[in-house]
């Protein structure tokens, strides 16, 4: 019926100068997201109610704001190029010549709400081409489905599960972003860590991985990330 005393007419405006009349949501617009909160009067059960409702911004699966939801997350493996899929990389990738595939990603996901809090859309964005990873140079933007066998809710797992990972191989699943069917990549697990010291320094790349474990403040190294991590308890029995 109202909002902060103002009362929404039937056509869902309200006014906003002389004869102009405006949606109502100008009236929540104007207000800051995560800051304030706005009062409404509605009608429920047959009475008048008015509620204080705080404001909160969208959240969504893809971040749509760099400095916001968005950050310049990546992690470096075998030469391998992983980011969490978002906007602002989207519209890096609209001067590439795969600038079709990105834009299939971005809508894929248009409009998924975020349901998990550190959920991300972790995509293979290219790879820098080195001995180690020969065969895989011309993949790019690939949805990362599972890494030994398991998904991946982001990039920092995705970084943590590769260093704690102990097989001979790292065997990456990917779905393409057009039709059915995916990719398969395998490389050797001593030759990827081998190559990235060299890879690194080939493209000026000060750490293999800066990332967020929660989604939120901004990309560390993961080796910040676990030092913070609660040590694991070793239990022997006698």
């Amino acid at each position: 019926l109202e909002i902060d005393g103002t009362e929404i007419s039937q056509d869902a405006t309200v006014p906003l100068r002389d004869n102009e009349r405006i949606h109502f949501g100008h009236l929540i617009a104007k207000h800051v997201a995560g800051r304030d909160s706005v009062k409404v009067k509605l009608w429920r059960e047959s009475e008048s109610l008015e509620v204080d409702v705080a404001l909160r911004p969208d959240r969504w699966l893809v971040p749509r704001i760099d400095g916001y939801d968005a950050a310049a997350e990546y992690a470096i493996i075998g030469g391998l190029v992983f980011i969490p899929l978002s906007h602002p990389w989207a519209e890096l990738k609209s001067h590439d010549k795969h600038w079709s595939s990105s834009r299939a990603l971005i809508h894929h996901y248009w409009g998924e709400a975020l349901d998990q809090e550190g959920r991300q859309v972790v995509v293979l964005s290219k790879v820098l081409a080195h001995p180690c990873n020969v065969g895989y140079h011309n993949l790019s933007n690939l949805i990362l489905s599972r890494f030994a066998g398991q998904p991946m809710r982001n990039v920092a797992e995705l970084a943590r599960a590769v260093s704690r990972c102990e097989e001979e191989q790292l065997v990456f699943n990917f779905q393409r972003p057009h039709g059915d069917g995916g990719e398969l990549v395998v490389l050797d697990r001593k030759e990827a860590i081998d190559a990235e010291p060299e890879i690194l320094a080939q493209h000026l790349i000060a750490a293999p991985c800066m990332v967020r474990s929660d989604g939120k403040g901004e990309p560390r190294p993961l080796d910040s990330l676990q030092s913070n991590e609660p040590e694991a308890v070793t239990v022997s029995s006698s």
